[in-house]
């Protein structure tokens, strides 16, 4: 299933999702999630994030602004 840009601009979906993680790194507290896909389950429509990982480790920031920000830059949606 495809989802077009309204479902995403009328926040039906969120396009991205800032985590605070549990355990602090010099890199920061915060990760982010982008959505990658829609699963039909029993249960109903689920949606599916997957972290943001540079060379294999999680992509983390420091203020949780900093990954709005990133986030908005890489799904271009500014």
């Amino acid at each position: 299933m495809l989802l077009s840009k309204a479902s995403f601009s009328d926040q039906q979906v969120l396009p991205f999702i800032v985590k605070k993680e549990a355990k602090r790194t010099e890199d920061g507290v915060y990760s982010l999630h982008l959505f990658s896909r829609t699963v039909i389950t029993k249960e109903g429509r689920k949606y599916r994030y997957l972290p943001l990982k540079f060379e294999g480790e999680l992509a983390m920031f420091r203020k949780r602004k900093d990954a709005e920000e990133y986030a908005r830059y890489r799904l271009a949606l500014d």
